[in-house]
């Protein structure tokens, strides 16, 4: 019954990846890369792919809601030192599935 129940969430997980545009896929790798949006947007910012080249602040954390609408990660508020930064948990089963489809599709 428990392996019937991972293999539903993995299919469904699955799926929910194919559907992804190719750069909140990008982004979603980064989170689970980089639990620190800060630090993954740094890592987004900086990066040499076309999709991702130049992505303002807002775009990054535009997507990063969708991927929170879609119950992909959480976000949790963190305080560190003297300021505040947001920390994305990552909800998938199983994080490699993201790297396959990356794999598929670049």
């Amino acid at each position: 019954m428990r392996n019937a129940l991972k293999q539903a969430y993995i299919e469904v997980e699955g799926e929910t990846l194919r559907n992804l545009g190719d750069r909140d896929l990008l982004i979603l790798s980064s989170l689970i890369r980089n639990q620190d949006t800060n630090r993954a947007y740094a890592e987004i910012f900086d990066s040499n792919n076309p999709i991702l080249k130049g992505m303002s602040k807002s775009t990054f954390f535009q997507s990063v809601n969708y991927l929170q609408n879609l119950g992909l990660i959480t976000l949790i508020k963190k305080k560190i030192d003297r300021y505040y930064t947001m920390e994305s948990q990552i909800l998938l089963s199983d994080e490699s599935i993201v790297n396959g489809e990356i794999k598929k599709r670049l």
